[in-house]
């Protein structure tokens, strides 16, 4: 019964997650990386940062790879009374306590760099932390817009 109890507790947890990160999907942190293809691998890294780790692909193009993680603790108090019962003698009893469970999150992306232009070719990720906005918060940021003075 407690285990069920604990189950049920977490996707209430979960869920309420998700709704006060409304914003915060999967779908969303696609449109923001994709709209990076074709822009400039110095842009990338003036707004993104350094990548934690670079690879060459196949083809001999550069692959940054960017990585985030959060540890999530989420904390379960209870309390039961098993009163009497309907046993006469027995009394009350009482039980309090609590669980903690720590859910770890995390976000690998890839960006195929071409070795000629030095533009995005490419991206990828994965990963139950990419999202765009709310816990995915600190990525990613899109491409600046550029403005023309005249």
């Amino acid at each position: 019964m407690k285990k069920h109890a604990r189950n049920i507790s977490l996707l209430f947890f979960v869920l309420v997650s998700l709704a006060a990160n409304g914003c915060a999907t999967e779908a969303d942190y696609r449109k923001v990386v994709d709209s990076w293809v074709g822009k400039s691998s110095r842009e990338l890294v003036h707004e993104w940062g350094y990548p934690k780790s670079e690879l060459v692909a196949p083809d001999k193009n550069k692959v940054y790879v960017y990585h985030k993680s959060r540890l999530l603790n989420y904390t379960q108090y209870y309390y039961t009374n098993y009163g009497n019962m309907g046993y006469a003698g027995y009394g009350n009893a009482n039980e309090t306590g609590s669980t903690t469970q720590t859910i770890r999150l995390d976000c690998t992306t890839w960006f195929e760099i071409d070795k000629k232009s030095q533009k995005i070719r490419n991206v990828a990720f994965k990963g139950n932390l990419c999202m765009a906005g709310g816990l995915g918060g600190d990525h990613p940021d899109p491409p600046p817009t550029k403005t023309h003075k005249e």
